[in-house]
């Protein structure tokens, strides 16, 4: 098992602009309890920020460039962390990149029908990304 400045070192987390949340994932975790850790120090992240910063609609940008093409499927309970996380109120709409058509079939398969109510798109560069997060949400 990892420790958990090993976790740490397979993503990174910024705030930028007081509204976007950026996630980069950088590398994988080789075990399903590393996974969840994972997990849990990515949900701790974004719940401080929630509380540390007087916003309430983040936009989110989460980069998977870093995976490759080696990207492993996360747990149940990592993905429900996970979903969770999409869930919350406070973050309204989220932008994917993941250039790699199975990190797309992935991210896809956790969030298909599980997280509606949130403006959600995939990308193959993180400028897309940020074009379209900054654009407004239109009602269709």
């Amino acid at each position: 098992m990892a420790t958990e400045a090993e976790i740490q070192k397979t993503f990174k987390i910024s705030l930028e602009d007081d509204n976007l949340i950026v996630v980069e994932l950088l590398g994988n975790v080789s075990t399903a309890a590393d996974n969840v850790k994972q997990a849990q120090i990515i949900n701790q992240t974004f719940q401080n920020i929630y509380h540390n910063v007087e916003n309430s609609a983040f936009k989110t940008l989460i980069i998977m460039s870093g995976l490759g093409g080696g990207a492993h499927y996360p747990s149940p309970q990592a993905r429900q962390i996970y979903l969770d996380l999409l869930r919350n109120e406070k973050l309204k709409k989220l932008a994917i990149v993941a250039p790699s058509p199975l990190l797309r079939a992935i991210m896809k398969f956790i969030i298909s029908g599980r997280v509606k109510d949130k403006p959600l798109e995939f990308f193959n560069s993180r400028d897309q990304a940020i074009t379209w997060l900054n654009s407004e949400i239109t009602e269709e």
